[in-house]
């Protein structure tokens, strides 16, 4: 489970994709870049490009059946994107089951990303609409079941997957109180 305090964690929206746009325009702006899936859910990719920032796209493939999983093979993208990136971004989103390749990672690998974030002061934005979409046994990690992942990280959760409530627009972001204080 993950705790929240309601006051200062927890914010809610009009629907994810109004949640991501204003968040990009809270935390990136001309000059700054966000890197982003590709391929990806649209609102991902023009959420950066509405608030002014450079989007650089990380390839995400499905994965070879015969080769390392597609979540590995991502965070190896995402790292040479990290390296040569100018500047550096300010902020990378993820969205986890994904949409629209299916990959799927899992605690450990959130762990990582974690780290990651919080050595190079990069802030994560998970979109976590798929949360109650699993299979099989395995069960989506949030982003906040790592320690320390308040620090850098915030997350969406959208009531239109698994409520099927998709003209309701009812969203909320849950994570680092700062960030959810600046939206």
């Amino acid at each position: 489970g993950v705790a929240l305090d309601p006051d200062t964690e927890v914010v809610t929206t009009i629907g994810a994709k109004e949640g991501l746009s204003h968040l990009m325009w809270v935390l990136v702006g001309p000059g700054d870049t966000a890197l982003v899936p590709s391929p990806s859910y649209p609102i991902h990719i023009y959420a950066p490009l509405f608030a002014g920032a450079d989007v650089r796209h990380v390839p995400l493939g499905v994965g070879d059946p015969s080769g390392p999983p597609a979540g590995e093979v991502f965070f190896d993208a995402l790292m040479e994107a990290w390296d040569t990136a100018w500047p550096k971004p300010r902020v990378i989103l993820l969205s986890f089951p994904h949409n629209p390749t299916t990959t799927c990672v899992d605690l450990a690998w959130m762990q990582r990303i974690v780290d990651f974030a919080r050595e190079h002061e990069v802030i994560l934005v998970h979109d976590f609409a798929y949360s109650d979409t699993a299979f099989d046994g395995y069960q989506p990690p949030s982003i906040l079941q790592v320690p320390g992942a308040k620090d850098v990280a915030v997350e969406f959760y959208t009531l239109t997957k698994s409520f099927s409530m998709a003209g309701w627009r009812v969203a909320f972001m849950v994570g680092n109180p700062e960030i959810v204080a600046a939206l």
